[in-house]
């Protein structure tokens, strides 16, 4: 199999030399112990080597990634959940069975060698194809591969927000029970997480809602401590006159920026690159929603404010940097 001019069992040297192009090596962790990797960040290009120094995985990555058909279908920068769909048709009209599903939300087809992955692009979803020997894949498969169909249009209900004591009717403080009572719905799911060594404090449970969509962390008191909002169908939150759930993010952070210079003074951004505010315990993350990502707020209580950008070593659980 062969992907341009790189064919699967060269070596690095050899693929430098079919590129044109020199790149430095890294070594990888389990599972593969001692494969290495290498990026061609002019090509948008990633490569990955078995132990013995063989080429098993290639993930070209747009803008710069040149592109890559597969009967006409173009694989490289289209629109994730749009080319996933066309994808699927296509393998199931010629006999080869649906796509399955993988980690983030990925599409992939393990007779073809193929895995599409989401890459992030401004406010866009684009596609990252990797393409694979199938004993060196890594990421174990799911069933069948579910599209994600897009931002839900229905009306959203209002709240308001005031930071660091309530987002519409919930309060920080709040125990679990009273948070079921004040939405008047049985969680969609209850998620006892386990303790962070990292945190000084710690998050004990986790409500996720359906009705309305949000997702409640409570800490080891069972006392509600942060809140993230669903972008797609969750309630619209305002803050300072804007509108915080389900915007495009590059919008609404100029508009976001601008508030905090004239109201707290500073800002920090996350690793992930989503502006926050320890003053206002305010973080506007991002997800996707279809082929675009918008904005899924999340709010923390003043005790669990400071560094709650951080997503390291802040109080945040993992689970949560994970949601999206």
């Amino acid at each position: 199999m062969s992907v341009g001019p790189l064919l699967f069992g060269m070596s690095h040297v050899e693929v430098e030399r079919a590129l044109d192009l020199s790149a430095n090596m890294t070594t990888s962790g389990p599972p593969y112990s001692t494969v290495s990797e290498a990026t061609f960040s002019q090509l948008g290009l990633h490569t990955r080597y078995t132990p013995n120094e063989r080429l098993c995985y290639v993930a070209i990555a747009p803008p710069r990634g040149r592109q890559v058909t597969l009967n006409g279908i173009g694989l490289v920068g289209g629109f994730f959940s749009r080319l996933a769909r066309e994808l699927g048709e296509h393998t199931r009209s010629c006999g080869l069975g649906p796509l399955t599903g993988g980690p983030a939300r990925s599409a992939r087809h393990d007779g073809l060698g193929l895995v599409l992955r989401p890459y992030r692009y401004h406010d866009l979803v684009l596609t990252k194809p990797g393409f694979f020997t199938p004993e060196w894949l890594d990421d174990p498969a799911e069933d069948f591969f579910k599209p994600d169909t897009g931002p839900n249009l229905t009306a959203r209900v209002r709240w308001d927000a005031e930071p660091l004591v309530r987002v519409g009717p919930l309060r920080f403080g709040m125990s679990s029970e009273q948070v079921i009572g004040v939405l008047g719905t049985i969680p969609d799911r209850r998620e006892v997480l386990p303790d962070d060594p990292a945190p000084l404090i710690q998050v004990g449970l986790c409500l996720v809602f359906t009705q309305p969509a949000v997702t409640a962390y409570f800490d080891e008191s069972d006392r509600l401590c942060c809140i993230a909002v669903d972008g797609t169908r969750g309630p619209q939150v305002t803050l300072g006159g804007s509108d915080l759930v389900g915007q495009i993010p590059s919008d609404l952070e100029d508009r976001f920026v601008h508030f905090l210079v004239g109201s707290v003074g500073y800002f920090y951004y996350t690793l992930q690159g989503d502006p926050a505010s320890d003053e206002l315990g305010l973080v506007l993350r991002t997800q996707r929603s279809g082929d675009i990502l918008v904005t899924r707020p999340f709010f923390s209580s003043r005790a669990w404010a400071e560094r709650h950008h951080d997503t390291y070593d802040g109080p945040v659980p993992a689970v949560e940097w994970r949601s999206t």
